[in-house]
């Protein structure tokens, strides 16, 4: 998507992108965007420490386990989860690991996720 626009003229050195989304699609284009050299004072990468993979079926599998217990999350909550999931599986005991639930469940019921 950011190369096509590139390709077409549509996004240039300096420019930047507005990307109406949030979750999984709004964090990776503002990752790209930055590494590119667009849009650098949203994602501050220096900041980072690791990237963790998430793939669809953790999220979603995920999201469907914290649903069963009550909590209204989403799938990229679900990604959320699995993430902090695998880093805290690196600490020892009694480290705390924070993230956010940042979607509810709403947004997907036509998505058969719980049948």
């Amino acid at each position: 998507m950011i190369r096509a626009a590139e390709a077409a003229g549509a996004l240039k050195p300096g420019g930047a992108l507005v990307e109406p989304t949030s979750g999984n699609t709004g964090i990776g284009l503002a990752w790209i965007c930055a590494q590119l050299g667009f849009i650098p004072a949203v994602l501050e990468c220096k900041l980072l420490d690791k990237v963790v993979r998430i793939t669809d079926a953790e999220a979603i599998s995920t999201c469907i386990k914290l649903n069963r217990h009550g909590i209204s999350a989403g799938i990229s909550s679900g990604a959320n989860i699995a993430a902090a999931q695998q880093v805290a599986a690196g600490f020892d005991a009694g480290c705390n690991v924070v993230t956010i639930i940042c979607d509810g469940v709403e947004r997907y019921l036509s998505a058969n996720l719980f049948v």
